[in-house]
């Protein structure tokens, strides 16, 4: 997982999922609402998610070039943009 700083402390977050990721990632970014240009972002397993935000684990079920967002643990909406 690719994760923008500030996400672990935003109650908004949106995930994507990449459409064809590279060997050995997961293709998911996590991102805050407003998210910092030129930081950064920090990288770990997924199963990371399971001790950090559990609550975002839900999504991980989605296919490449989805999008879900959250606030706190609740599901907003999800799509496939484009």
């Amino acid at each position: 997982m690719t994760a923008v700083p500030g996400w672990e402390k935003s109650e908004r977050v949106a995930l994507a999922r990449a459409l064809e990721p590279e060997a050995g990632d997961s293709g998911w970014l996590i991102m805050p609402p407003g998210a910092v240009s030129g930081v950064p972002p920090e990288q770990f397993p997924v199963f990371e998610l399971l001790r950090r935000r559990s609550e975002l684990l839900s999504a991980m079920a989605l296919p490449g070039g989805w999008v879900v967002e959250f606030e706190e643990d609740e599901i907003l909406g999800y799509g496939k943009p484009g």
